[in-house]
């Protein structure tokens, strides 16, 4: 499984346009969230959007993340492959990492997109988070319809219940938003595999 990094202008305004999209979601759980200078999410006006995004960005920050990911990925891929396989959904050829500086933590874009801030300084973590969401997506929460605070709980209860991404990230927090499964929903979405 090859990483794309993508960071351009383009994304970036993308990032800003889902952070607005999202606005209830955001505000309903209490997520922290970037937007460029001037901007509030409680107002939709984007004029001047594309200018302001352009003047603010900062490919520094950026190379920090995106190289944290790739050592990170070179130290652990073998081994998380070998846990994200177990996945049943399949695992992807190429991931997209969108870095950017607006919007929540991070995101994910099916089939294999994940979106990351770089203002939150926990890439890897950020990463493997969200790969395991696109990987559930469509296995488990679209399939048994499952709720986001459930969906959310479901990869916290992995890494802090899985023995690989245990021991990855051992100063992993569970979400205060989240809810985990019960052993019925671990059971009938197949999660029960290698658990401490």
């Amino acid at each position: 499984m090859k990483i794309k990094f993508i960071y351009n202008v383009k994304t970036e305004l993308n990032s800003v346009i889902d952070t607005f999209d999202d606005k209830e979601l955001i505000l309903k759980f209490g997520y922290k969230y970037y937007l460029p200078k001037g901007f509030n999410i409680e107002d939709n006006n984007l004029d001047n959007l594309k200018s302001v995004i352009e003047s603010e960005m900062n490919n520094s920050v950026v190379e920090v993340a995106k190289q944290n990911i790739s050592d990170n990925w070179g130290l652990h891929q073998a081994e998380l492959v070998k846990f994200l396989s177990k996945i049943k959904a399949g695992l992807p050829s190429e991931v997209k990492v969108v870095l950017t500086k607006y919007g929540t933590g991070g995101m994910y874009i099916l089939p294999s997109t994940v979106v990351l801030n770089v203002y939150y300084k926990d890439y890897f973590d950020g990463f493997v988070h969200e790969l395991i969401h696109c990987l559930i997506e469509k296995p488990i929460i679209q399939k048994y319809n499952v709720d986001h605070q459930t969906k959310e709980g479901i990869v916290d209860w992995l890494f802090l219940k899985n023995k690989v991404l245990k021991n990855m990230f051992p100063e992993y927090r569970k979400q205060n938003l989240s809810i985990f499964p019960d052993k019925d929903q671990i059971n009938k979405f197949g999660l029960n595999y290698n658990h401490t």
